[in-house]
């Protein structure tokens, strides 16, 4: 079977909103599940040994964001995290292990807040490294013949929209920064790797200032050295 899901931000003031799951029955995709999540933003569709597993973040003040696991019928729940204002997951796996990066973007009005990288350690996801953001928003992973890369996107800064994105390079034990990337009001940024061997960097800005949303979003090719 083929599922959606769509997670649902908030309604007026209310986070505390049921995200749902749907499911084509051949036809049109109709409701399958309902989940409760609050500030439900970003889901994240992943397999680990076997088992099938659906991670939200939730953005809401004091809430956890959650993995569900397939248990054959429905997802129920498996892991929850104390977040922060978390906004994605990213899922990824790199010499052997399974990851999940999780971005956080706002705690009350803090913006300079450590995203967490998890790792599975054969029954769950334990922490495994904490990396200092600013108002992150999301996450991106890739791996570039023998170096694997995982860039975040930082939004603000010191109250700045103008603030610098950070790729980092795994060294064998850790993902240590290996460039700074200048970007404005980041929102998104993606990986992409052409038939030919290019490798990109699209980065999506989202505002100049206050009121002006016309701007201009990036796209970074590796030249073998750096984006």
């Amino acid at each position: 079977s083929s599922y959606l899901a769509v997670a649902n931000f908030q309604n007026a003031m209310d986070y505390n909103l049921d995200s749902v799951v749907y499911r084509w029955n051949g036809s049109y995709f109709e409701v399958f599940q309902t989940l409760a999540t609050h500030g439900g933003y970003k889901w994240e569709f992943f397999s680990v040994d076997g088992g099938l597993y659906l991670a939200i973040a939730n953005f809401a003040a004091g809430a956890e964001s959650v993995v569900y696991r397939w248990d054959g019928t429905a997802f129920v729940v498996f892991q929850s995290f104390p977040t922060q204002g978390a906004v994605h997951w990213e899922y990824f796996s790199l010499d052997g292990h399974d990851y999940l990066a999780v971005a956080s973007h706002n705690s009350g009005g803090v913006t300079d807040l450590d995203s967490v990288i998890f790792r599975w350690n054969g029954t769950a996801f334990s922490e495994f490294q904490r990396v200092p953001t600013h108002a992150a928003r999301s996450w991106s992973f890739l791996t570039v013949r023998d170096s694997h890369f995982l860039a975040v996107a930082n939004f603000m800064q010191g109250g700045s929209i103008y603030a610098s994105s950070v790729i980092y390079r795994w060294s064998g034990e850790r993902f240590d920064i290996f460039q700074h990337i200048n970007t404005r009001a980041a929102m998104d940024l993606e990986f992409v790797q052409v038939p030919n061997g290019s490798v990109f960097l699209a980065v999506a800005s989202y505002q100049v200032d206050a009121v002006t949303f016309d701007t201009v979003s990036t796209i970074y090719q590796w030249n073998g050295c750096k984006f």
